[in-house]
């Protein structure tokens, strides 16, 4: 589940046959035929974000939760590989020191690459301790981007 949730490299290819289904219903929704619209337009009618920006969303809110020690559902104990003494939080910038590792896989774990997302987020938002702001935040923020990426398309 958090392979998949959080886009471990090589889970592409599941990512783009959910795509592909998500297209196929949108089009069923919309009662169009696979020559009419591309799903990005059906998107854009349906008002819903790629598989990958939902995904991204769900990956700050998981951190923020593992972060500030909210219940998470389907988590009753520590990761082993994310641990909340691995994580060192600057007082000032409210930065995530980034772990160091040795390896590419290292580089690639979950904790590294939330880290890492977490540092690109602004100041006011890693501030945050409310869990309804963070959450509100960090959808407006993924809804703008989302709205930009589709005036692009």
């Amino acid at each position: 589940l958090l392979s998949s949730l959080h886009g471990v490299h090589g889970h592409q290819h599941i990512l783009y046959k959910l795509e592909k289904i998500q297209n196929t219903a949108l089009r069923t929704i919309f009662g169009t035929r696979n020559q009419d619209a591309t799903g990005t337009e059906l998107r854009r009618r349906a008002k819903i974000p790629t598989l990958s920006a939902t995904r991204e969303y769900q990956s700050f809110i998981f951190f923020f939760k593992y972060l500030h020690k909210y219940s998470i559902p389907f988590m009753d104990v520590e990761l082993p590989f994310l641990k909340h003494e691995d994580l060192s939080l600057n007082e000032r910038t409210f930065k995530i020191k980034i772990p160091i590792t040795k390896t590419k896989f290292g580089y690639n774990s979950l904790l590294v690459r939330l880290a890492r997302q977490w540092n690109t987020l602004p100041i006011e938002i890693r501030k945050m301790r409310d869990y309804k702001s963070f959450q509100k935040s960090v959808k407006n923020i993924f809804l703008s981007m989302y709205s930009r990426m589709e005036e692009i398309t």
